[in-house]
């Protein structure tokens, strides 16, 4: 089941992943590991989620009281834009 939280920069219910790129991970391991293992590390290192569309770690676990208001907000609006 892919992970999801809700992104305060996009306003909605998302796919979240670890910072950077898989395959930029792949390709430093293959091309330059001592490059590879620093990249690595990195990704690792938090492990800081950051929202698929905007790459921005603006985000909010789904049961926090905050999300749940904003979604109940985001509801609302697209009740009234439907009416």
């Amino acid at each position: 089941m892919k992970k999801q939280m809700f992104c305060k920069n996009c306003k909605g219910i998302v796919e979240v992943s670890q910072r950077g790129n898989i395959l930029y991970e792949i390709l430093l391991w293959i091309a330059f590991t001592p490059v590879g293992i620093g990249y690595t590390i990195w990704r690792m290192s938090g492990q800081k989620w950051v929202c698929k569309h905007c790459r921005k770690n603006d985000l909010l676990l789904l049961t926090t009281p905050a999300a749940e208001e904003a979604i109940l907000r985001q509801r609302k609006i697209r009740e009234e834009l439907r009416a």
